[in-house]
């Protein structure tokens, strides 16, 4: 998220940057193998099963924590559901 968040300007309506595309790719690349490795593991043996799901889960819990960031950065919530009450 940091390399798409680096390479990409703040007009909307520009271009592509150049390095657009391997920032995608090298993201892709980090957050596969963060899934992958834990499950490879697991199945050859290398590591418990519980350890691994330990790991998945985490995983899981920094995606949702992530994506109610952006949900609140973006004001998506509105006024009628959470909105600033949790502030007030």
């Amino acid at each position: 998220m940091l390399l798409i968040n680096g390479c990409t300007p703040g007009d909307a309506f520009s271009e592509e940057p150049p390095a657009m595309h391997w920032a995608q790719f090298l993201s892709a690349f980090f957050f596969t193998g963060c899934l992958a490795v834990p499950i490879l593991l697991a199945v050859t043996g290398a590591t418990a099963w519980q350890a691994s799901l330990l790991n998945l889960a985490s995983i899981l819990i920094l995606c949702i924590a992530c994506g109610l960031g952006l949900v609140y950065q973006k004001g998506w919530l509105g006024e009628g559901m959470l909105g600033d009450s949790l502030l007030s």
